[in-house]
């Protein structure tokens, strides 16, 4: 028996659904029956599993209940925070696909799906031995597949289900391995181009059937195998400068240079091992200096990362890759970065020092309840639980408080509570005066004081650090005889010094000159103090100007 109120719901439901579906609406229920109807699709169902596709063959159907569909992430931007079991109906009513059953959605199966499953992955495993798959490999990976005693072709089944699209299969398999060789076995005999066969090291897929011309030509294109590398863009290096560029990264057999359909001059490079050919890959490829950076990459067509899975290397370290400018700067070029700005010196801010009375402190007003209390933060506050309470009946009446006041206080501690300690009060508060700001004079002086140290650590670097020219060791060498023959001079127990007026002296050189290269000339002088000796004169011409340097040096033993 239907109550009135049931009654008037199925009436205004009847009503709703006799009202034409405006556009926006249908597009909605379009796009959600898609949604669902590709929730049971077959190539869904057989992501599922063969022991769930198994239970589905024996239910005879597969169903979903419409609130765990509603709450599907998918579906949640389509439904717009409504009704996702209303709308869920609406939409599929004219589903040929699926149907509403129990306030679930259900598919009716007729078809075995585990036969339908066993034979998407055989479609997978089969296409890998063919004649089209086979091909596309890279000849490196040919090679490495080629069993030599049997003529044939082979891949362990580990690897095989490493793939992505039989892995993409397998991903609900507790045993992926297992899940796969049954399918393989399922097959009838002659049907497939590949079996399972037990070895020493594994279960392995053999292909059955004898290799076309097309793959043995394959093979035998490149001996090298992955220990040969293919390097364009060389920009008319010969083999001499290949080899020096390349023995950094392994030991080199041989460099054969030849020309692509271009006329451009390339080169193959063949290792002594495989690891060098990936390394000269990884570190020697530059492609993003697209005018003069050398191409180079892996004759067998395989990525550094797939060749050192396939030779059992492990995975490259990640590292920081320099920029352009970066390796501009480190090489010299024209396109240098700019040097990074000096730092800038830390003006310290000079602190004026209080004089507080002994045993008082001061802190700012931080929060006020007129008539009734306050809260005072000291200056070596770290927290809100350092704050000092005080009670606005204690304080003076002619003292009125406004936040951000700076108040002078006797530091107590309240009386402990539940076992917990007292917390930090306020007695005999008093104004205190603002602290004094530093004078526009104490903050000049203190900029002064770190301009100052920041030239003489900037002075103190140059001086340590290493001459980066010639024409700063020369003068770095003349300050240090300077400085030696003036604490020679200076000894009266030394009879004479070993340098004698040396100087450093700069001049324009004039265009008429010829530019001649770094000279070091001596012959016999007359010191300062009537001795003879070498006057040795050391020119050098770097840019439009000449230092020469010059000094004496005293001979105690001249040839006769």
């Amino acid at each position: 028996m239907t109550t009135t109120a049931e009654a008037c719901v199925e009436a205004y439901l009847q009503e709703q659904a006799a009202q034409p579906v405006d556009k926006k609406t249908k597009k909605q229920r379009a796009a959600l029956r898609k949604q669902v109807e590709a929730l049971f699709a077959d190539d869904a169902l057989l992501l599922l599993g063969r022991a769930q596709l198994a239970s589905i063959n024996d239910a005879g159907s597969y169903s979903i209940p419409l609130s765990e569909l509603a709450a599907l992430p998918r579906l949640k931007s389509l439904l717009k925070n409504q009704d996702g079991e209303a709308l869920i109906r609406a939409a599929l009513e004219d589903s040929e696909l699926v149907s509403i059953n129990n306030a679930c959605v259900e598919r009716p199966l007729d078809q075995d799906l585990v036969q339908q499953y066993d034979a998407s992955l055989r479609r997978h495993v089969s296409y890998i031995f063919s004649d089209d798959g086979l091909q596309s490999c890279p000849p490196g990976k040919l090679r490495s597949m080629l069993d030599e005693d049997e003529n044939t072709l082979f891949l362990p089944l580990a690897s095989v289900v490493d793939i992505k699209k039989i892995k993409e299969l397998l991903k609900n398999e507790p045993d992926k391995v297992e899940a796969c060789r049954a399918a393989i076995d399922a097959a009838e005999p002659g049907t497939l181009i590949c079996r399972v066969e037990d070895h020493d090291q594994g279960p392995r897929v053999v292909r059955t059937q004898d290799l076309p011309d097309e793959i043995w030509e394959l093979l035998e294109s490149n001996p090298a195998g992955g220990r040969a590398v293919a390097v364009t863009n060389i920009r008319g290096k010969d083999a001499p400068a290949l080899r020096l560029a390349f023995a950094k990264v392994g030991t080199i057999e041989a460099v054969e240079l030849g020309e692509d359909e271009r006329g451009a001059p390339t080169a193959s490079i063949i290792f002594e091992e495989e690891l060098g050919a990936i390394r000269a890959v990884e570190e020697l490829n530059d492609e993003d200096n697209w005018r003069f950076g050398m191409r180079v990459r892996l004759e067998s067509g395989m990525a550094p990362s797939a060749a050192r899975k396939a030779a059992g290397l492990p995975p490259r370290p990640k590292e920081k890759k320099p920029q352009f400018n970066e390796r501009c700067a480190t090489e010299g070029s024209s396109r240098a970065a700019a040097p990074p700005p000096p730092p800038i010196p830390v003006v310290p801010v000079p602190v004026i020092v209080e004089e507080i009375p002994e045993g008082r402190q001061r802190g700012k007003l931080v929060y006020l309840k007129e008539g009734k209390f306050g809260f005072i933060r000291p200056r070596d506050a770290k927290s809100k639980d350092d704050h000092a309470f005080f009670n606005m009946n204690e304080l003076p009446k002619n003292l009125k408080l406004k936040l951000g006041d700076y108040l002078e206080y006797t530091p107590a501690t309240g009386e402990p509570k539940n076992g917990a300690p007292g917390k930090p009060r306020a007695t005999k508060v008093e104004r205190a005066p603002r602290p004094k700001k530093p004078s526009k004079k104490q903050l000049e002086d203190a900029a002064e004081a770190a301009r100052v140290a920041a030239l003489a650590a900037a002075a103190l670097e140059r001086r340590n650090a290493p001459p980066v020219s010639k024409l700063e060791a020369l003068a770095l060498r003349v300050e240090e005889r300077r400085s030696t023959s003036e604490s020679a001079e200076g000894d009266e127990a030394e009879e004479r010094p070993d340098r004698l007026r040396s100087r450093l002296r700069f001049k324009a050189r004039s265009a008429s000159v010829p530019e001649q290269p770094f000279s070091d000339v001596s012959k016999l002088a007359k010191g300062p103090d009537g001795t003879t000796g070498f006057l040795r004169a050391r020119t050098i011409k770097p840019f439009g100007f000449s230092a020469e340097v010059a000094e004496f040096v005293p001979s105690f033993s001249l040839p006769g």
